[in-house]
């Protein structure tokens, strides 16, 4: 069949509009091992790795600038590099891994791990708008008025996991007791938990995955309840903005 010319034309600008519509960017990993100077650091803490995410593609400069400056360990972590490298040796790794890029989004979690006088670590999961480079927030992606309902289905899947846990452990039971009594205002009961608590979100295929981080002490780590909630993309259809990047998600 011969395309009329405004046929072919329309044509290649829906090829366009698609092509752009759903971006992913190329993430390769750089390893560098850091050696520390400082007389006074152990041996065994004497270097320490950071696996750093390089970005490219077809993004816009600007974009890929934004994911670099966005994904700074050093600025999301609030360390310094100079430090690490004379005597301060708590640091053993800096990582990330990739959970969902494409259809615009980037999703992606950032670790930094030590040992001081116990193993330990830290975990962000960060989201980014491919058309923009900026970090996606909550409000970018949820409706506003309806925070709190959407709130409430959140507690709702947290109340359910420390359920499960405080059933399969009398350990557990008694550690969220204590914590949520004694220490309250460090270690809220659900209710007490709003959106800004969370400690992030994820992107996946099914659905979007919240954190919370329980905080517990290093002795009673292993009775944490579970820290990650997943509702499904059916679930958060009613919270899910229509002009927002998981609009597809509910079409």
């Amino acid at each position: 069949m011969k395309l009329t010319r405004p046929l072919f034309v329309a044509l290649i600008m829906l090829l366009a509009f698609v092509s752009v519509s759903a971006q992913s960017v190329t993430v390769r990993p750089r390893k560098v091992v850091y050696k520390r100077t400082a007389k006074r650091v152990p041996d065994f803490k004497r270097t320490f790795d950071v696996r750093y995410p390089v970005f490219s593609g077809k993004l816009k400069p600007a974009v890929l600038q934004k994911l670099r400056s966005g994904t700074d360990y050093w600025k999301i972590f609030r360390i310094s590099l100079a430090n690490n490298l004379r005597d301060d040796h708590w640091l053993s790794s800096l990582d990330y891994g990739v959970a969902y890029n494409r259809n615009n989004i980037l999703s992606i979690a950032l670790t930094m791990e030590g040992v001081g006088a116990y193993p330990d670590g830290s975990t962000k999961h960060l989201v980014f708008d491919l058309r923009t480079g900026n970090r996606v927030s909550h409000a970018d992606v949820f409706t506003a008025a309806r925070s709190a309902d959407l709130l409430s289905k959140i507690r709702s899947v947290m109340k359910q996991k420390e359920d499960e846990a405080t059933k399969e452990s009398e350990d557990v039971r008694e550690a969220l007791t204590h914590y949520r009594t004694s220490e309250d205002e460090f270690y809220p009961h659900i209710e007490k938990i709003h959106l800004k608590d969370l400690d992030g979100f994820s992107i996946g295929d099914n659905g979007v995955t919240f954190y919370y981080d329980y905080k517990y002490a290093h002795v009673v780590k292993a009775l944490e309840p579970f820290d990650r909630f997943v509702l499904s993309y059916k679930d958060l259809k009613p919270f899910i903005r229509t002009d927002g990047l998981l609009e597809s998600f509910v079409r």
